[in-house]
């Protein structure tokens, strides 16, 4: 009769294994094993059948060798050691670090990036130029200040462009 095999070790159970996979376990000999027909979990050395195929119980560890003292032999360090502070982690919120966000800076440069492109429209780039003008102003106060400096550079070029086609506007059509 060919039997389901069962074996645990202590927490988890692990099966239905036939024979022939349980005697290539190299099961030790006080793992508890069940299969059909036992009433409870036995050792698996007491199942006739894997007898020949439990791996032998490990050697007993030999005692450590006796200590020798060192203090007598060795000389004792003129200093003492001090470990050093460590340092203190970054605050996070939801374990993600927290950028700094300046949203009037990001509206000043895109309003700027515009009124630069849209600088020969003549009524839409002075509206454009002059919020994006604002909002980069107001984004300097406030930290991180790059794509606010940004913005005020690129309105500034915007500025001499509208110059340029207003100029060119007024000569042109003689205003």
């Amino acid at each position: 009769m060919e039997y389901s095999y069962y074996y645990t070790n202590g927490t988890d159970r692990f099966g239905p294994y036939s024979l022939e996979k349980m005697r290539t376990l190299n099961l030790r000999p006080d793992v508890l094993v069940w299969r059909d027909g036992l009433e409870t979990w036995v050792a698996a050395s007491t199942l006739p059948e894997l007898n020949g195929f439990i791996a032998p119980p490990a050697a007993p560890v030999p005692p450590l060798p006796p200590q020798q003292n060192f203090a007598q032999t060795q000389p004792q360090p003129q200093y003492q050691y001090q470990p050093r502070p460590q340092p203190q982690p970054q605050p996070l919120a939801n374990n993600v670090a927290v950028a700094k966000k300046n949203g009037k800076a990001t509206a000043g440069l895109v309003l700027s990036i515009i009124a630069l492109v849209l600088c020969w429209v003549p009524v839409l780039n002075i509206v454009l130029w002059l919020l994006g003008t604002i909002f980069s102003f107001i984004g300097v106060f406030r930290s991180p200040r790059g794509k606010a400096i940004a913005g005020l550079i690129i309105s500034f070029v915007a500025m001499v462009g509208m110059a340029f086609f207003y100029g060119f506007y007024s000569t042109y059509y003689n205003y």
